[in-house]
């Protein structure tokens, strides 16, 4: 965020409700929220927390959104004979101002509230959700509802407009939280035994970031032109304050009511180990075993350790069923729509790795 001048940073608790307009309303009129707050854990050992976080926390967010756009949701007025003037994205509390008050939330879900399959084959936006495959994985089937009830909210309240990006595992530098690095960390620690028989997708945080700001900047525009009559014509722009000559801006939707899967590339497993083995040195692990044994051997390993009050994410059972499936992609929605162009996905690998060795040498 910081390459984004003007953008302001409060405290609040997206559990807390009150919390949440007391630490925007200083901040108002506001015309986007990015909804950013996440619990990522996979593992069902307090799902309670997840839906907490996730569903009541984002229901919290669009509750504080309406409350702070209510005020000032007059449309302003339209002129045929000039075009309206829109200003470009601008400061307080990281959002961008309109001249109509548009408020927009820019929610960030994930991936795998649809694209999680038993098929290498990409997934697009417009896939239903893959209930049957997670609904035992308290983070994704939480995301689920959250995408749910949000997108009933925003239909009560057409005062909202709602951007769902749905970023697959996000690689690349500044995780200190290690919430997404995991896997590659462990890697060249050696600590991964055997070669899962699934698959992946992922993306560089630099470019997913660029598409967040392009959700909450992106409008599509309806140009009225004397001679076209009232028809119109739409058109889509990433530059805000845009406006073609000679014509008048009709209506300024965006990207609103839509979802936007973002991921780079598509992988195996096995073929992710190689290139990780390629770029660090590390030895890939060679072994495999049958999927359904490997969550078993790990179920029996977290009972023990349950017994013994000790947990390690890194062998919670629900890492090898995820290991099992595929998460693969397809993009072009955010390509088309919000001009997302990931970077090679092994520049990604290598500002990871680089990352994590230079936060912990050998």
């Amino acid at each position: 965020m910081a390459a984004w001048p003007g953008v302001h940073f409060a405290t609040a608790s997206v559990e807390d409700a009150d919390s949440l307009l007391d630490a925007l309303r200083p901040h108002a009129p506001i015309a986007g929220i990015f909804h950013l707050a996440g619990l990522v854990e996979h593992s069902r050992r307090r799902p309670e927390v997840m839906y907490r976080v996730h569903v009541a926390g984002t229901l919290n967010v669009l509750r504080t959104a309406l409350d702070l756009v209510r005020a000032r949701s007059q449309p302003p007025e339209m002129h045929r004979d000039r075009p309206l003037t829109v200003t470009a994205p601008a400061a307080r509390s990281g959002v961008t101002r309109t001249a109509q008050g548009i408020r927009r939330v820019v929610y960030a879900s994930t991936s795998g509230t649809v694209a999680c399959s038993n098929s290498m084959a990409p997934i697009g936006d417009d896939a239903p959700y893959a209930t049957t495959l997670v609904r035992t994985w308290p983070y994704y089937h939480s995301k689920i509802v959250a995408e749910q009830e949000a997108a009933d909210f925003v239909r009560r309240y057409p005062q909202l407009e709602l951007v769902v990006m749905r970023p697959t595992l996000v690689l690349g530098p500044g995780d200190d939280r290690r919430s997404s690095v995991t896997l590659i960390d462990e890697f060249l620690k050696g600590r991964i035994p055997l070669v899962p028989s699934g698959g992946l997708s992922y993306v560089d945080v630099r470019d997913a970031a660029a598409a967040f700001r392009a959700a909450m900047a992106h409008q599509v525009r309806r140009r009225w032109s004397p001679l076209a009559g009232d028809a119109g014509v739409l058109a889509f722009s990433h530059a805000p304050d845009a406006v073609w000559p000679g014509a008048v801006v009709l209506s300024l939707q965006g990207a609103a009511g839509r979802s936007y899967l973002i991921s780079a590339t598509n992988v195996t497993h096995a073929d992710l180990y190689k290139q990780l083995e390629r770029i660090s040195g590390v030895r890939a692990p060679r072994l495999r075993l049958p999927g359904v044994l490997v969550v078993w051997l790990l179920r029996i390993l977290y009972f023990i350790l349950r017994l013994l009050g000790i947990w390690l994410k890194e062998k919670d059972p629900v890492w090898a069923e995820m290991g099992n499936v595929y998460w693969s992609i397809d993009a072009s929605r955010a390509k088309r729509e919000l001009g997302f162009q990931p970077r090679p996905p092994e520049e990604t690998l290598r500002a990871t790795i680089d990352w994590l060795r230079s936060r912990s040498p050998r």
